[in-house]
């Protein structure tokens, strides 16, 4: 094996025992989200996905409008802060969103505001795609020069 070789294999190891750190503190980091939330987690409504990220912890519903105003007003009262409304600009789909610290809780199925309503819309959209005149100019020249080549040899052997 040359030193290279064994190089390359040291960096990958080095790499791999990097990554093992990085999963390990992120597993800790996720661990502790939870233990610190656990309260409000075990006091939540319904039954919520509940997703641990490395510096925050993720709660979702996914309820029809009904259950939705009930879900976000019981989660309201337990952290203590409104909701935020958002709508979908896409799907139209209203949502209530909570953040509290490093807890965030998303409640998909929501209704619009009082007096408020869903107008559809057309926008314009304007996308882009590459041409590349010189790339196509270089392969009609190497085409002519191909021709031209073909023809010299032709007359060559002609000859």
């Amino acid at each position: 094996m040359t030193t290279t070789e064994t190089t390359r294999t040291q960096d990958i190891r080095v790499s791999l025992d990097n990554g093992e750190v990085q999963l390990r503190e992120d597993y800790r980091l996720r661990r502790s989200l939870v233990e610190d939330w656990a309260d409000v987690l075990n006091a939540l409504p319904g039954e919520p996905h509940i997703q641990p990220y490395s510096f925050q912890l993720g709660v979702f519903y996914v309820v029809d409008d009904g259950q939705a105003e009930t879900t976000r007003g019981a989660i309201q009262s337990l952290l203590g802060i409104p909701a935020t409304r958002s709508t979908d600009k896409d799907t139209g789909q209203t949502s209530y969103v909570f953040k509290q610290d490093k807890l965030f809780v998303h409640i998909t199925g929501g209704k619009l505001a009082h007096g408020c309503e869903l107008v559809p819309y057309e926008a314009k959209v304007t996308r882009f795609k590459v041409v590349c005149h010189e790339a196509a100019q270089a392969a009609e020249s190497r085409l002519a020069y191909e021709r031209e080549q073909a023809l010299d040899e032709e007359k060559y052997q002609e000859d």
